[in-house]
């Protein structure tokens, strides 16, 4: 908590000061410009600020204001009631503004930011790590999607590549038996000596009917020379 002052030190009239009012803290300082104010919470946490421009203003004169206006209930035209707004906190009408070291008030305030931008900093960080962790699960996930755990099977497998699709298809036909192979070729091997043999066979018989033929052609062509007159057989 700011250290109280004394009320000895409560009409000081130096070029800043500093008061709590409630659950509320007010700064106040004078400037070349007027008087410039701010209020923050129990938490250091800057509530509201701004300037009276007045060059007349003092700083009680300003603090009487300020005072004023946090206890003055606020109407809502959504409820159609007054009621206290954030700004104002639990302060109560019976409250009294009393003066705190400025410097303490101050100090706290810096502290409080440092502490809030340092926070900021670590969400950020916290936030961009969640980043890169959420891009890499999605690098992850695509690549999963993308793995075919079929694929070297397939290609240890089918009969060609083709078709690596994760599924196990387009697979060589089962070997055959050994000794079913054996048969399968002495199969082959007799049929083709059957053929062979019916196809020497049907040469020879057409040659022999063409021999025939021949020798049949020869008696005819003979016997019809014997009947010819004036032959030399016919003398």
């Amino acid at each position: 908590m700011v250290l109280l002052l004394e009320e000895s030190e409560m009409m000081k009239t130096d070029a800043e000061a500093a008061y709590k009012l409630g659950d509320r803290y007010i700064s106040i300082q004078q400037t070349e410009e007027g008087i410039d104010y701010s209020i923050y919470n129990e938490g250091y946490e800057l509530l509201d600020g701004g300037m009276f421009d007045d060059p007349e203003m003092t700083i009680e004169g300003a603090l009487k204001e300020i005072t004023e206006d946090l206890k003055q209930p606020v109407y809502d035209p959504a409820t159609d009631k007054y009621d206290h707004v954030k700004i104002q906190g639990s302060i109560k009408p019976s409250d009294v503004p009393e003066p705190v070291d400025y410097d303490d008030l101050m100090e706290r305030v810096v502290n409080h930011i440092s502490e809030t931008e340092a926070y900021l900093q670590g969400l950020a960080a916290v936030t961009e790590i969640a980043e890169q962790n959420q891009k890499q699960d999605k690098e992850r996930l695509d690549k999963a999607t993308e793995y075919k755990p079929l694929a070297k099977v397939e290609e240890l497998t089918e009969q060609n590549y083709n078709m690596i699709d994760n599924m196990l298809n387009n697979m060589p036909k089962p070997p055959v038996d050994e000794e079913e192979q054996k048969r399968e070729k002495l199969r082959r091997i007799r049929e083709d000596k059957i053929n062979r043999r019916n196809t020497s066979m049907k040469e020879r018989i057409a040659q022999k009917k063409a021999l025939i033929a021949v020798k049949d052609a020869q008696k005819t062509g003979l016997a019809n020379h014997r009947n010819i007159p004036g032959s030399e057989m016919d003398n």
